[in-house]
């Protein structure tokens, strides 16, 4: 089994660090080597001289030579690696995808396999303790996916859920750690304007987290633990009372409501530009085929012209219904303009020379417009 990346960031190595260091992983999965496609010459001499790893410029080598393929691509960028791999993909590849609001059914439409993965991890990850929500679609056997899980817990913690929860899961523990960090930082400034000074203040609420956190971990519930510091008329509860008079609880479910949304704004987003440069795309190919057909037939027109053709031929017929309403305002404005005397009837060759330049300016510019959307 070979786990290829594309993309060499902070938490594609996150998983390689976890990969290498689980040796007992390594075993249960059958992973043998490791594949990264990262294009800082840097980057790739730090992972292999950190992990003992392989690196590449391409991506292509990784989807090529690679069983499983973790894209730890930012969002933004996804559109152009699919394209670059989409060839080179094959329905026995599993791909996994990390990056927020990236759908099946865009990665489907993009590269040739069903065996897909979505996977929100977050930060966390990046010190093995991260919290990390997978979505599998149905085509996978137990093997495959355990491989992938496993992978997934040596950065942290896993579970699984349908892929219609996955924008409350970008909210709530992909953009958990900046609301909690947040929360921090607003009690190390409260603690400062106390008096503290500010090394104090941190450490005080950082092992307060911490602990907390662990208390957690012990099994104790959020509402169990805050019922046992709070004593009545003490100290936290006067502090409660603020944050309840605050409408602290509203504000942080408002802020994941904003977040939870925004994911899904980002995600139909992402598919509607997708469909419409699809639509931008078929509207130029098909205009561009019939102009092809047209210029054929102006040309057809010119050379039967030559040769004196009979008039109630039904393809002459035909070929002068079709030209003549574009050629006659041609060859009259030429008349006006240059005079009667040139000899011979320029105007099929103008015909086809703007023909030429919608075809191969403004169609070119809008298959080009069209590729940039779905980059």
């Amino acid at each position: 089994m070979k786990i290829g990346f594309i993309g060499g960031g902070n938490m594609a190595e996150a998983m390689i660090k976890g990969i290498v260091q689980g040796s007992e992983l390594r075993v249960r999965s059958g992973i043998r080597d490791i594949l990264v496609s990262e294009p800082r010459d840097e980057r790739r001499n730090y992972l292999e001289q950190s992990y003992g790893i392989k690196t590449t410029e391409s991506n292509k080598e990784v989807v090529s030579s690679c069983d499983i393929i973790i894209l730890a691509v930012k969002p933004q960028n996804m559109g152009t690696v699919l394209d670059e791999i989409s060839e080179t993909v094959t329905g026995g590849k599993t791909v996994v995808s990390i990056a927020a609001g990236i759908t099946f059914a865009y990665l489907s439409s993009r590269i040739r396999t069903k065996k897909l993965i979505r996977v929100i991890p977050n930060t966390p990850a990046l010190v093995q303790e991260g919290m990390s929500v997978m979505s599998v679609c149905e085509c996978f056997s137990d093997r495959d996916i355990s491989i992938v899980r496993e992978i997934f817990m040596s950065i942290g913690k896993v579970i699984t859920l349908p892929e219609k929860y996955m924008d409350a899961v970008t909210a709530l523990s992909g953009s958990g750690p900046a609301f909690i960090a947040l929360f921090i930082e607003a009690m190390i400034e409260g603690g400062i304007k106390m008096g503290l000074n500010r090394d104090d203040a941190y450490a005080l609420v950082l092992q307060t987290a911490v602990g907390t956190s662990k208390l957690f971990d012990s099994g104790m519930s959020p509402s169990t633990l805050r019922e046992m510091v709070t004593s009545p008329g003490g100290t936290t509860a006067a502090g409660l009372k603020v944050f309840d008079e605050e409408k602290f609880k509203h504000t942080v479910t408002a802020a994941i409501k904003a977040a939870t949304n925004r994911a899904k704004e980002l995600g139909k987003g992402r598919n509607s530009v997708f469909v419409f440069a699809n639509f931008i795309l078929a509207v130029a190919n098909i205009l561009g085929l019939i102009l092809d057909v047209y210029m054929w037939i102006i040309i057809i027109s010119a050379l039967i012209s030559w040769v004196n053709p009979d008039p109630y031929n039904p393809i002459v017929r035909f070929l002068h219904a079709v030209t003549e309403p574009v050629l006659r305002p041609i060859r009259r404005f030429i008349e006006i303009r240059i005079g009667i005397g040139i000899g011979i009837d320029i105007s099929p060759m103008i015909v086809i020379l703007i023909i030429l330049f919608i075809k191969y300016f403004l169609i070119s510019s809008l298959i080009e417009m069209a590729f940039r959307m779905k980059g």
